[in-house]
């Protein structure tokens, strides 16, 4: 057990919605608890389960004060942005055979356009963090493709497996080889579109 616990708050430090899969057993020995583990005299059983409520209640709010009334950007995104990132890629010119890459965030732009990556590596994890796959630098190889278009959402705004070293690489390659075409600012998130130009 004390493994599994181990395990499951290393998972923590990438992500806290990782820690999702420990919630059914938690309930499970909640009830347990209450119904089996507390001597409660009867006629403070009331006073008992108010009392754990509210601490329940203050260490959810403690724990999530940051993003409870101000979403995370990274993972609540930018939906009227983005729909307005794939209107300035469609006025651009972008065609059926066209190569997009979105760096970062804001990955329905795909979707609403059509486009296809320039390699099988795409997805930001793929691209700024350390995640295995079967090409040793998938950064380098979606960068070398020289797709017409790079999407590249406010780079301080990143997730924790992002590294910035190659938040830097890639920033670096599109301002050698591309120029900025659009500029989005959405209200939660913004966008800058990169053409290719050799």
């Amino acid at each position: 057990m004390a493994a599994s616990l181990a395990g499951v708050m290393a998972g923590r430090g990438l992500c806290t919605y990782y820690l999702l899969a420990i919630v059914p057993p938690l309930l499970v020995l909640a009830a347990a608890l209450f119904c089996e583990g507390l001597d409660v005299a009867p006629r403070n059983r009331s006073a008992a389960f108010v009392v754990s409520l509210v601490a329940a209640v203050v260490a959810m709010a403690y724990e999530n004060h940051h993003d409870m009334f101000t979403p995370n950007a990274f993972l609540a995104g930018d939906y009227n942005a983005t729909r307005e990132v794939s209107a300035k890629l469609v006025d651009l010119g972008l065609a059926p055979q066209d190569r997009l890459l979105v760096l970062n965030r804001g990955l329905s732009v795909y979707t609403e356009t059509g486009a296809l990556p320039p390699s099988p590596y795409f997805h930001p994890t793929q691209l700024l963090g350390v995640f295995h796959t079967p090409s040793a630098d998938p950064l380098g190889e979606a960068l070398g493709a020289n797709p017409r278009f790079i999407v590249v959402a406010d780079p301080e705004i990143r997730h924790i497996t992002e590294l910035a070293a190659r938040i830097d690489r890639a920033l670096a390659y599109v301002h050698a080889h591309y120029r900025p075409a659009a500029v989005v600012n959405g209200a939660k998130d913004s966008f800058t579109v990169y053409e290719y130009t050799g």
